[in-house]
């Protein structure tokens, strides 16, 4: 089809007179795309060196507020031993408190608890248990896991005996108190001979007794409990018959 061109005549003329458009007129436009492009470039150059500036600041900052910890924690750091040689007492104080036991109550009780036909000779007491000997035999009994007492007197027969060992169970705190020997000394002519034979039983302290039985026992006592203030009374229950 053959191309009509509809503008009038006037202006058909003046597009004749002006003529195409040369390759010269489109730098213009070039220049001004690579201009814009430049000043993308450097737009993006600041904001990344802005960006960079403002890290390395809080860098600065953050580097400089742990030198300053690392200083306080220097200067508290005796106040930390300190705290630490405190807690170190205080589980020592706290186990050997923890071991305690009440022998004024232990002595007190003792004299109340004993029969006026009983005495004592001797009274050894332990607060903890001896440990056992390595070459100890397999079946040997364990040893108490708290403390004891080792107790020799004397008693009116074995039925003295016998009431001094009730007695003594009766006490504050007693788990089992064991019969170590009881000794029955001869009187009239034959003390002699009786105390010759009882001392090879019962040691010297059967003839201090004269004519009452001589006697070993071993008191053990439950293992104290943690935090637990030892008990106090003036008197000791009625029914511990204590010096009757």
């Amino acid at each position: 089809m053959r191309p009509v061109n509809l503008l009038p005549n006037a202006d058909r003329q003046r597009e004749r007179a002006r003529g195409p458009a040369s390759p010269g007129d489109n730098r213009g436009y070039v220049a001004l795309g690579l201009l814009g492009v430049l000043v993308l470039a450097v737009l993006g150059f600041v904001l990344t060196s802005n960006s960079a500036n403002s890290k390395k600041t809080e860098l600065g900052k953050v580097q400089a507020e742990t030198a300053s910890l690392q200083q306080q924690v220097a200067a508290l750091e005796p106040y930390q031993r300190f705290a630490e040689i405190k807690q170190t007492r205080l589980t020592s104080v706290s186990t050997l408190a923890a071991g305690r036991f009440d022998w004024e109550r232990l002595m007190r009780e003792l004299a109340l608890v004993l029969p006026k036909s009983a005495s004592i000779s001797s009274l050894d007491a332990l607060a903890a248990p001896k440990p056992e000997a390595a070459g100890a035999p397999a079946g040997a009994s364990a040893a108490p896991a708290g403390p004891t007492a080792q107790i020799a007197g004397c008693a009116r027969g074995h039925r003295g005996v016998a009431t001094v060992l009730v007695r003594l169970r009766s006490m504050s705190g007693v788990d089992d108190v064991k019969l170590g020997n009881s000794t029955e000394t001869e009187s009239g002519s034959a003390a002699g001979a009786g105390a010759s034979s009882s001392s090879a039983g019962g040691g010297e302290a059967a003839g201090d007794c004269g004519k009452d039985n001589s006697f070993e026992a071993t008191v053990q006592f439950t293992a104290p409990a943690p935090d637990s203030p030892p008990r106090r009374g003036a008197k000791v229950p009625a029914s511990l018959g204590g010096g009757k």
